[in-house]
């Protein structure tokens, strides 16, 4: 009997022993995430100067055009810009269902400005925005030494996101503007400027 207290009496010492040292590695680690993330505090809004961009520009400017669908947020990370300025950046993985311009239908990956990145947090104001479940259309161009990675041209103007209006029939709408279009006519339109600027597809 006195052997199993002991043995009880052991156990008990030994949880919390344990429980302590969890403790102070929480603690630690916390201690140690401040250290790293406080230089980084805070909430920015980024205010760029965006050229407006019709239609047509969108058309010509853009390497490729597509229609499809947000699949998930990927990542956020954050950079330091030539002026010392921090920068947070979204990546998003869209899949397409349908390239007006350009060639492949792989999934590709689409990087905007703004989101939140440990303690960072970055509002762009002309950026466009995604969420998971989306159906879009976008008017893209590659970034520079980097694979299958995009980002939108004209900023929130190369980005309509697409639904379904009372009657069904699917509609585009641009982002900031909320300028609406049927899906089908837009479509009619960026084919048109594509021929007319004869734009290799």
């Amino acid at each position: 009997m006195a052997d199993a207290n002991r043995l009880i009496g052991k156990i008990e010492y030994m949880k919390k022993i344990i429980i302590r040292l969890s403790i102070i590695t929480l603690v630690g680690v916390i201690a140690l995430l401040a250290i790293l993330e406080l230089p980084h505090a805070g909430r920015s809004t980024s205010h760029g100067i965006v050229a407006k961009m019709e239609l047509p520009d969108l058309t010509r400017e853009a390497d490729e055009i597509l229609i499809g669908k947000v699949i998930k947020k990927i990542n956020t990370f954050r950079e330091t810009g030539v002026d010392g300025q921090e920068m947070v950046y979204t990546r998003w993985l869209i899949e397409p269902t349908k390239k007006l311009k350009g060639q492949g239908q792989q999934p590709i990956i689409v990087r905007v400005m703004g989101g939140r990145y440990g303690l960072t947090i970055v509002e762009a104001e002309d950026a466009p925005s995604f969420s998971v479940g989306e159906k879009v259309l976008v008017f893209l161009s590659p970034l520079p030494d980097t694979t299958n990675e995009y980002w939108i041209r004209g900023e929130f103007q190369g980005k309509f996101k697409i639904d379904k209006s009372s009657d069904n029939v699917e509609t585009a709408i641009q982002q900031e503007s909320e300028k609406m279009i049927i899906l089908n006519d837009l479509e009619k339109e960026i084919k048109a400027d594509i021929d007319e600027n004869k734009v290799k597809i």
